[in-house]
């Protein structure tokens, strides 16, 4: 028995050692350029009937909308930010999932997987960040650390000892904002299509099945740098594991399933500007300037007030107040000086409390007239910043790539364009001046004007007390946007 037993182990570490899961040929198969990917809702979804066959087959039972996966495992699946994934005639649908009480270590996922044949499996896919999740580009974000794979539901009667691989193929991305260039590693999301900059990152798990004996293999481990993609990991293995297991599936195994995905989860894109602004907050006469623009003397005058941002020669903050020459009821003209990076001023009362369309374009002319010398002569879109002091609170807003000033820059030189501009954004303020609205909504809609003309800028609030900053994001939960349609993001 002994003889056999050795034999048996022999066999089993041959076919595991058979099958290499070599991240490089995914790559070369490029198979990255057939894959589409969307962003949807449970509720969409259940309107399309590849998933609903797919969907209605894991319910053993209905429990208040629960599956049997749900009940069995203790999650719920959060039904929007869906991530539909269609390769050829597969398709895989991976959802963010909760528990009654979450791990604040790591975020899961449930993926239900249709094959080519239309049948369903479930997996859990289990992150485990090695480093908060933070920005990256086309609006997705950057994971580093485990995966962990639990595939459920998954039955597939067996006769005799067999080897079981699952393999979670994470789709990742790295071409930057400005596209064709390499850029931050980030999960690929629905705006990443360039194949030149797909790849993808694996985690499998083994089990030997039937016999109670089991092969399992560690969680697969991200660290990006290499644009290779990851591997899996080697776990502790079964009582009948002499390797201490092994994450290389056996040759021609036909329950061998791959899936592919991406990470779904709630998170709130760390601010790009966060450290220019309290940096402003530590001078006392950028304080001075906002507390003079606020007084009721400045709202209810017949002329702008501004002043000047600039840096000197040792990289302190200047602050120089626009001559009243230089202003007038609708405008404030700020210095030319070559050391100027933004500018500060106010609307007055009865005109509209946000950014108006000049405002954004000032933007640009700070980018374009500042000298960069301390950041080695490269101009640095993060730089430039307009401050607007209105009856509704003190904004600051900065782009967030040269994309954005691009854009800016483009509309403005074009008279027709500029103008179409202009009353586009009037239209929008005009609306809440017209209306019982309250003022606090100029900031949703100017928000939302920045994301309908796809420029990626930022916004930021102070405090009454002028010791912080917040950005204000649009809230995209269709659960709760409504009753709350911005979030708020600490800067401190």
């Amino acid at each position: 028995m002994k003889t056999i037993f050795k034999v048996w182990i022999f066999m089993i570490l041959v076919l595991l050692a058979g099958c290499e899961l070599n991240e490089e040929v995914v790559r070369n198969e490029n198979y990255a350029t057939k894959i589409k990917i969307r962003e949807t809702s449970l509720d969409k979804l259940l309107g399309e009937s590849k998933f609903l066959t797919a969907y209605n087959k894991v319910y053993a039972n209905r429990d208040k909308s629960r599956t049997a996966m749900e009940a069995q495992y203790n999650f719920s699946i959060v039904p929007h930010d869906a991530k539909v994934i269609e390769d050829g005639t597969k398709t895989s649908y991976t959802f963010k999932i909760t528990r009654e009480i979450n791990n604040p270590n790591y975020f899961e996922n449930l993926v239900i997987n249709v094959d080519s044949i239309g049948q369903p499996s479930a997996y859990i896919l289990k992150y485990t960040p090695s480093e908060p999740l933070h920005s990256g580009t086309h609006g997705s974000f950057v994971f580093k650390g485990d995966i962990n794979l639990t595939p459920i539901n998954y039955n597939v009667s067996q006769m005799g000892k067999d080897i079981v691989c699952h393999t979670a193929t994470v789709m990742m991305c790295n071409e930057a904002n400005s596209g064709n260039t390499v850029g931050v590693e980030h999960v690929r999301g629905v705006n990443c299509n360039n194949s030149d900059f797909l790849y993808s990152v694996t985690s499998t798990t083994c089990d030997v099945v039937g016999g109670g004996g089991s092969f399992g293999a560690g969680a697969g481990q991200y660290t990006g740098g290499n644009n290779t993609g990851g591997q899996s990991g080697n776990g502790g293995g079964g009582d009948e594991d002499p390797s201490g297991g092994n994450s290389n599936p056996p040759s021609n195994c036909p329950r061998c399933p791959n899936i592919i995905t991406v990470p779904v989860e709630d998170w709130l894109e760390a601010p790009l500007h966060c450290d220019k602004l309290n940096e402003l907050f530590k001078s006392f006469n950028f304080k001075a300037a906002i507390k003079k623009l606020i007084t009721d003397q400045s709202l209810t005058g017949v002329k702008e007030q501004g002043f000047n941002l600039s840096y000197n020669g040792k990289g302190n903050i200047v602050v120089s107040e626009v001559p009243e020459a230089n202003t007038g009821e609708n405008h404030v003209n700020y210095s030319s000086n070559s050391l100027l990076f933004g500018g500060i001023h106010c609307h007055l009362n009865g005109h509209f409390s946000m950014f108006s369309e000049a405002d954004l374009f000032l933007l640009d002319k700070f980018y374009q007239g500042h000298n960069y010398t301390a950041n080695n002569g490269i101009p640095d879109p993060l730089i430039p910043v307009h401050i607007l002091v209105s009856n509704i609170g003190t904004y600051a807003i900065s782009a967030d790539n040269v994309q954005a000033l691009e854009k800016l820059r483009a509309i403005y030189s074009d008279n027709s364009k500029r103008e179409d501009f202009k009353r586009a954004l009037g239209r929008r303020y005009k609306k809440i001046d017209n209306s019982s609205f309250a003022l606090a909504n100029y900031q949703t809609i100017f928000l939302e004007f920045l994301k309908d003309n796809g420029l990626e800028l930022s916004l930021y609030k102070a405090d009454d007390n002028l010791t912080k900053w917040t950005k204000l994001a649009l809230n995209e939960n269709p659960e709760t946007k409504t009753n709350k349609p911005i979030n708020e993001i600490n800067c401190n």
